[in-house]
């Protein structure tokens, strides 16, 4: 899937908008798989109104004729559509959990994976290559060395010693994007492999964010209730907050693309 990805953002380069419509297909599949398993644990949602909100909202530079759609207006204008259906429906019973719920879909998914896609070519790539391949090591070490418990109430299965793998193997995909990548290479490597490794806690802490969710709805594989979904939501978590992580670093101190 990594390869595949980076495959397919590399045809950017060749004037192909990859993102434009990958970011929002990724983001409502895990939407979907997102209020299917908060549903099974008892906590419904307008699935619908969520994900029609989710695309709006990674699909705005497309199409909105006002100029730029900025974050303030999109989420009064979910506010306002969540309260005026749940008014109009007299859907009181459970309607905090039902309006909740749905704008956690909206502001955990689609709201934080759009910097994806916000971000230049090279940049998006660098984020998928440090999440991901942290991830693979924090598996593989964890498997075989993993002793000391992470946090066991969000992850049982996660251990210090597959985090630290994790930033490892975060740093030599850095060192290894640096040397490969033009752009990159123009920033002395110290940089390139400390913005890496605050990417690749991110993505740790994303991973985590997602258990979190998984445990606290009672759901062993999310999967399992959306196969369309294919997992998706498990996928992408380590980019929901590795993503805007990144692209904070990038705009905080000016670094140019």
């Amino acid at each position: 899937m990594t390869a595949l990805t980076v495959g397919l953002l590399w045809s950017e380069l060749f004037g192909f908008p990859v993102r434009v419509w990958l970011v929002p297909l990724v983001a409502a599949l895990a939407q979907w798989e997102f209020y299917a398993m908060a549903q099974s644990g008892g906590w419904p949602a307008q699935k619908k109104i969520g994900i029609a909100a989710g695309l709006i909202w990674t699909t705005s530079g497309l199409w909105w004729p006002w100029g730029e759609l900025t974050a303030s207006a999109f989420l009064t204008g979910v506010m306002l559509l969540l309260f005026v259906r749940a008014v109009l429906a007299q859907a009181v019973e459970g309607a905090p959990v039902r309006i909740g719920v749905t704008l956690l879909g909206i502001l955990g998914i689609p709201f934080l994976l759009v910097y994806l896609a916000w971000m230049p070519w090279h940049w998006a790539v660098f984020c998928i290559l440090v999440s991901k391949v942290g991830d693979s090591c924090a598996y593989f070490a964890g498997s075989a060395f993993g002793r000391h418990k992470l946090i066991p109430a969000v992850s049982p299965n996660k251990s210090w010693e597959g985090a630290v793998a994790s930033l490892l193997g975060a740093l030599l995909a850095s060192w290894a994007f640096w040397s490969w990548n033009s752009t990159l290479s123009e920033h002395p490597l110290w940089i390139i492999l400390l913005i890496g490794s605050v990417t690749n806690v991110g993505a740790q802490l994303g991973d985590l964010s997602e258990s979190l969710l998984k445990r606290g709805c009672k759901v062993k594989d999310s999967a399992a209730l959306i196969p369309v979904a294919g997992g998706m939501f498990d996928l992408v978590d380590s980019f929901l907050l590795a993503a805007p992580t990144l692209y904070f670093i990038l705009t905080l101190f000016n670094i140019p693309s």
